[in-house]
């Protein structure tokens, strides 16, 4: 299997390890994992949002004939409430990131300032981290 076939089932497969933080298939050798990917389904937790476990087993359908198409991904209910919560999180950290810099401006001490760009630093992170989908559905919306 080649193309974009295979390229939407990889993908189904970076986001389930996003998610879950286990791979979707495995085995103790390639061999047991080729098996896994052949033979059997993914695990899904009682707490995945059914959406997502929607879309990740149109993802994984065994058949690439059959499986869903990248721009049947793209619109996909998962992926648009994730890219709508990506651009909520992007305008939070730009005000957040806004408010901590105009606040350092004022300050004449060097520990605040240093504090101050940490905590940029830090809301960025956080705000990124908060949302790990949204690399998944950067490399998506690129493609």
């Amino acid at each position: 299997v080649e193309g974009p076939e295979l390229d939407v089932w990889s993908v189904g497969a970076v986001l389930y390890v996003m998610m879950r933080g286990r791979y979707p298939f495995w085995g103790e050798t390639d061999g047991e994992t080729a098996k896994a990917i052949m033979f059997t389904e993914p695990f899904w937790p009682e707490w995945f949002p059914a959406d997502a476990i929607d879309l990740l087993k149109k993802m994984f359908v065994k058949n690439p004939r059959q499986r869903i198409s990248l721009s049947k991904v793209k619109r996909h209910p998962f992926i648009q409430r994730e890219v709508r919560h990506w651009k909520r999180s992007a305008s939070i950290a730009d005000r957040i990131e806004r408010c901590l810099s105009l606040s350092s401006r004022h300050d004449d001490d060097n520990d605040e300032k240093e504090q101050r760009s940490v905590d940029v630093a830090l809301a960025r992170v956080f705000v990124f981290v908060f949302v790990p989908v949204c690399a998944f559905v950067n490399i998506v919306l690129i493609c």
